[in-house]
């Protein structure tokens, strides 16, 4: 999954890298902020932690924005995959065109032959 994850980051656009390494940025920064203002245990048995997890609302935030970074990665995942089938399907089109083409000149020279001689 992590080389998966790797392939659709790298291959995604610069905007999306940028918004993504953003949100990743961001979540760190909730979590170390959290970490600091809420030590894991106080020295008299207390875990402060533990109360940020039950009520804060940087739990929630935090979920949020790993929700967001989510949600914009299966975006960009399936815009990308409809990007490459349309350009497929543009490629089929520009070949069957220049088939045609073709067969209409070669129809055209055995006219013209066929009149000629």
């Amino acid at each position: 999954m992590g080389k998966r994850l790797a392939k659709a980051f790298f291959e995604s656009s610069r905007a999306m890298q940028n918004i993504y390494l953003f949100l990743i940025l961001a979540a760190i920064v909730l979590i170390k902020i959290s970490l600091d203002v809420y030590p894991i245990k106080l020295s008299d048995g207390r875990l402060p932690l533990w109360d940020y997890f039950k009520g804060n609302l940087l739990p929630e935030l935090s979920g949020m924005i790993f929700e967001v970074l989510l949600f914009l990665f299966v975006i960009d995942v399936v815009r990308s995959s409809e990007a490459l089938k349309n350009e497929k399907e543009k490629k089929k089109k520009r070949k069957r065109a220049y088939v045609r083409k073709k067969k209409r000149g070669k129809n055209f020279i055995e006219k013209f032959k066929s009149s000629a001689g």
